[in-house]
């Protein structure tokens, strides 16, 4: 997993159960997209990148599993790890956020004023 490129993306809060899933991306060096269940497993492990208070008051340390209801608030960071099968081997970790829907630029559309 050495030679592969992971792009994870940043995930809007939901403010629900799992809300904290996001979409990643990876790639070995010559740019095939790998797949899940072929080329890596299907089961990714998502754990807190940092001490995260949740909603309901429980406190979450840094590297501790991210719980089946627990509900991950916008401003964590998470970490998601990724196990290669066949071919590839090894362990690929990504970071990525999760963040408040109000925060959201990627719908936004920017002018620029020629120069």
């Amino acid at each position: 997993m050495s030679k592969t490129v992971f792009v994870v993306n940043d995930k809007i809060s939901t403010g629900k159960e799992k809300g904290h899933l996001t979409k990643f991306t990876l790639t070995d060096t010559d740019g095939k997209v790998m797949k899940a269940g072929t080329d890596y497993k299907k089961e990714a492990v998502y754990t807190y990148a940092e001490a995260t208070t949740l909603a309901n008051g429980e406190s979450r340390k840094k590297g501790e599993a991210v719980g089946e209801s627990d509900i991950v608030p916008a401003g964590t960071a998470v970490n998601v790890t990724i196990t290669g099968t066949g071919g590839y081997q090894g362990t690929v970790t990504g970071e990525y956020r999760v963040i408040a829907k109000e925060n959201d630029i990627s719908k936004e559309k920017i002018k620029i004023k020629p120069q």
